[in-house]
């Protein structure tokens, strides 16, 4: 076997190898789109079309685009399901290769090309995919699909199938070999022929970091309507080559039968169902997982035992109990500031920011850490000498807590309510999309006051605020950088482009973001793609439709995206370091650097280019704005309060929702998908100006001119939020006598029902 398939793959291919194979039936609306996006690509010899019997008018569509395009071909008019009709398929292929397109999917332009480029460059691949992505056009919806590397090899399936079927390319070699698609599978027959393939050629396949595939949602696929039968066959399949399986397509599942996506048969109830499901799926389960399955469907929670009357944040076996508190009039003025001290991340920088502009305030306050417990580095101890470790909470007679709101719940849960009481809580709660979560909404009785940092934030509280009848006021947050000519002056620039290995003629553009935050929100392959698109150079990949001519300016570019190391294994990662491997221009850096040499990395470059999806604040182009560093970014977020005049470039965007369980209690919220071309464009743009500007020392410079510098600086200044600060403090305090007799934690009572 080894030597026909090596005997196959010693000639180059041919530019017209490919056999895409399409299973059809009843395509309807969809089926002349998944055509047109095959035939598009000169490397389809050919498109056979396999179908199953359709009642709708997809037959007489495929022989109206038959008769205008000979590569497509009708192979079979009748067939026992998705699997037979691909076998048919094959059997008839004439290709080198072959390809496989859902009759409602789309093939991204190029696809092929890279497929066919792919296996030239590594003769002993048998089979390439790539990356892939679910779209919806009914609501918008898009999202990538959880695709892995193949260094995961077998193993990987076990969390879930990382193959979109739509990116697949293999060598005719490796179906002859594997055998056909098995028909015994109605829904899963694409996952048993990934395992098939992984299992028999785990060092022979190829992952490609590119979009090779686009797969439609809507209510008529198979998946869609069979999703029971979908968990079943995967579930069975994990057991045969992994000897049992985990209950976890089973327990999604019943998720989908929660949020109404799958439907009930008709004439069962829901215990007479899922019965049914734990008796078909009893012999591939392991015994831990079919105990937990019988626990969490099929047996009642016992009730709870009783408790006394409690704080719903007060730890467990903590009783409440009127406290002897000192009185909010008479404590002593100032803040206790309640937040992430140490951490390296972003919500830690907001508490030694908020310090250090009250500090320049001239107002009088102390740090409660609250450990992040988030794996991040806990380097920064500048605020030490400002902890209080007084479990009743802290001295002064407010509280200003820059926590994300469910860490706030958190730290209530682990330490009571008596930080709360007799004091007045100001609440500047980080958040990125335009609604409220619902499920916070019983943590405003935690708040006196919300001091959001942008009007974005401010906007999605507006309405649950009123409701809770609480003072909303948007303070933005410090972002000072203390004598940024130390980072961004042209020795400076010079040494720090030297640290870190980076081109010191370039114009350099970068990209700051947390990697173990939300990478979906952040978005940094977009910067990489957009970097691509404004500079395309001939090697490239095939990207949006069109050859990658080079660019005039494409020899003299480089991007840079800094994040900190990975805790664990990240696709996104890996997806993003394979992307960059294919350009030497591109340097990833994931190290926890000091915050000064994070500043003097952003100092030497020339653009600081994010497109995000959404930023509740946006610190990272706040800082580079600070740095006279052009900044490209989404025009959406909290940074449109700030990223205004010459240094700023906003990028335009469309509103898309939010793909489900994509990010963390925002299901059903949308945000915003920016506009690649025109973040490109406006890369040529910025570049050329930069380029120009090095080579005529006495143009007109915005990134060097005092007054531009001067305004930036000063709106993110200690001393400028600090006497935002001051000045909303003094007001509540001249008034604490109303204040003290209005706060909802008073030392006798706790907000309704909490």
């Amino acid at each position: 076997m080894a030597s026909l398939v090596n005997g196959l793959q010693q000639e180059r291919l041919p530019s017209a190898c490919v056999s895409v194979l399409m299973p059809c039936r009843n395509a309807g609306q969809y089926l002349q789109a998944a055509v047109a996006s095959v035939l598009a690509q000169p490397e389809c010899l050919e498109l056979l079309v396999a179908d199953g019997g359709s009642s709708d008018d997809s037959l007489q569509t495929l022989e109206a685009l038959a008769a205008k395009d000979s590569r497509l071909r009708i192979v079979s008019r009748a067939d026992t399901g998705p699997a037979d009709a691909l076998n048919q398929a094959f059997r008839a292929a004439r290709g080198t290769l072959i390809g496989w397109l859902n009759a409602d999917d789309l093939s991204p332009p190029g696809a092929l090309a890279r497929a066919v480029a792919a296996l030239n460059a590594h003769p002993e691949w048998l089979m390439v995919y790539g990356e892939g992505e679910e779209f919806n056009d009914d609501t918008g919806n898009t999202q990538r699909y959880p695709t892995l590397p193949s260094s995961l090899r077998l193993g990987g399936f076990r969390s879930h199938c990382f193959i979109c079927q739509p990116t697949v390319v293999f060598r005719r070699a490796m179906g002859v070999l594997l055998g056909g698609f098995d028909a015994q599978w109605r829904t899963a027959f694409d996952f048993d022929y990934w395992l098939r393939a992984f299992a028999a050629f785990p060092h022979r396949i190829g992952y490609l970091p590119h979009l090779q595939g686009r797969t439609r949602l809507h209510s008529a696929t198979i998946t869609s309507q069979q999703r029971a039968q979908v968990a079943l066959e995967a579930t069975k399949l994990l057991a045969r080559h992994f000897g049992s399986a985990d209950a976890k397509r089973l327990h999604n599942y019943a998720l989908e039968l929660q949020l109404g996506i799958a439907a009930l048969p008709k004439g069962q109830s829901l215990a007479e169902h899922l019965q049914e499901i734990v008796d078909q799926a009893m012999p591939w389960l392991a015994p831990a997982a079919l105990q937990q399955l019988r626990h969490t469907w099929l047996q009642s929670e016992p009730p709870p035992p009783p408790q006394t009357k409690r704080c719903r944040w007060q730890p467990a076996g903590l009783e409440v109990a009127p406290a002897l508190e000192r009185p909010f009039r008479e404590r002593p003025f100032g803040v206790n500031l309640i937040g992430h001290a140490f951490e390296v991340f972003g919500i830690g920088e907001d508490v030694r920011m908020a310090a250090r502009a009250l500090q320049a305030a001239g107002v009088p306050c102390c740090v409660i850490h609250h450990p992040a417990a988030n794996g991040s580095a806990c380097s920064d101890r500048s605020l030490e000498p400002l902890l209080c470790s007084d479990p009743a909470g802290g001295p002064f007679a407010f509280n200003l807590v820059c926590l994300a709101a469910p860490i706030q719940a958190r730290w209530l849960r682990q330490n009571g309510c008596d930080p709360l009481r007799e004091r007045y809580t100001l609440s500047s709660w980080p958040w990125e999309t335009q609604q409220w979560p619902e499920a916070w909404m019983p943590l405003l009785h935690v708040a006196d006051e919300l001091w959001p940092s942008s009007r974005f934030t401010a906007a999605a509280l507006a309405a649950p605020a009123a409701d809770a009848c609480l003072t909303l006021q948007v303070i933005q947050m410090a972002a000072e950088i203390t004598e940024p000519e130390r980072f961004c002056g042209a020795s400076a620039r010079v040494a720090a482009r030297a640290r870190h290995g980076l081109p010191g003629d370039a114009v350099l553009f970068g990209y700051g973001f947390d990697l173990n935050s939300t990478a979906i929100r952040k978005n940094p392959m977009a910067a990489l793609e957009a970097f691509q698109l404004a500079f395309p150079l001939p090697h490239l990949p095939v990207t949006y439709g069109r050859e990658c001519n080079d660019h005039p300016l494409s020899e003299q570019v480089a991007l840079l995206i800094k994040t900190f190391p990975p805790r664990g294994f990240s696709a996104e990662w890996e997806w993003l370091q394979a992307r960059a491997a294919e350009d030497a221009r591109i340097v990833l850096i994931a190290e926890s650097l000091p915050r000064e040499e994070l500043l003097a990395l952003y100092g030497c470059c020339d653009v600081f280019l994010s497109l995000h999806r959404s930023e509740g604040f946006g610190r990272g182009m706040a800082e580079a704005l600070q740095l006279g560093v052009d900044v490209i970014a989404t025009d959406f977020g909290g940074n449109t309060d700030f990223c205004t005049g010459p240094l700023a470039h906003p990028v335009r965007w469309r509103s898309a929702p939010i793909p489900r369980g994509a990010y963390p209690y925002a299901d059903g919220h949308s945000w915003a998908e920016p506009d690649l071309e025109h973040a490109a464009e406006l890369c040529r743009q910025v570049a050329a100006r930069r380029l120009a500007i090095a080579r005529d020392p006495f143009a007109a410079d915005p990134s060097r001119d005092p007054a531009v510098l001067a305004g930036y600086r000063e709106r993110f200044s200690f001393a400028s939020v600090g006497a935002c600060y001051r000045a909303r403090l003094d007001e509540l305090w001249a008034e604490r006598e109303s204040v003290g007799k209005r706060l909802r934690w008073r030392a006798d009572r706790s907000p309704a029902g909490l």
